[in-house]
């Protein structure tokens, strides 16, 4: 989960197909570049001394920048493991395994201080099943705020185990729906 820090060179003006002159920070060699960017997109961002290649979504808004330092604020989300196990159902004597635990995590950059709303649906890739919605506050406590978290379904939920393929429609925002972050993962959770 990797996010490069990244701030407003320019004047500062934002919107829909507005184009960002930004500097920023690789998180591997700490080498500033500059680039412009388009803002409520995702962007591909190469760093001009390392080479390494991210994608970040980047949503420049009032929101999103802290007004001192010229920051933009940013938020990711993945899952944590790829390979997930089935575990007990909740009775005292029951061992079964019935349940399915999907893990995944948060990385907010530049948003100490501030609330964010996680929202996701999780879906069977093969049919579009909606397997669980999800929503959450998170409180980002420091410059970078990192937050782990769980989802449980039932073994219902798929005939195939092994054939499972799950899509993630995650968004990050504020309460105010500015987006942090707006992606599609494609998760395939099993081996086989």
């Amino acid at each position: 989960m990797e996010l490069f820090s990244m701030f407003l060179s320019g004047a500062i003006s934002w919107g829909i197909g507005k184009i960002l002159d930004i500097i920023f920070y690789c998180n591997t060699c700490s080498e500033p570049n500059d680039e412009n960017i388009g803002n409520k997109q995702s962007n591909f961002l190469e760093c001009s001394n390392c080479h390494k290649v991210i994608e970040q979504y980047t949503n420049a808004c009032d929101f999103t920048i802290d007004k001192s330092t010229k920051q933009i604020g940013h938020g990711i989300f993945a899952p944590k493991d790829y390979l997930w196990l089935w575990t007990c159902g909740d009775g005292l004597f029951d061992f079964s395994n019935n349940f399915l635990q999907i893990p995944y995590q948060h990385r907010i950059e530049g948003m100490k201080d501030r609330s964010v709303i996680f929202e996701a649906i999780f879906r069977k890739y093969d049919n579009d099943v909606v397997i669980k919605t999800f929503q959450d506050v998170l409180y980002c406590t420091y410059e970078s705020s990192y937050f782990d978290y769980s989802i449980r379904t039932h073994k219902d939920t798929f005939k195939d185990e092994h054939k499972g393929i799950i899509s993630v429609d995650a968004r990050i925002m504020s309460d105010y729906r500015d987006v942090l972050y707006d992606n599609r993962r494609i998760i395939k959770p099993w081996n086989n």
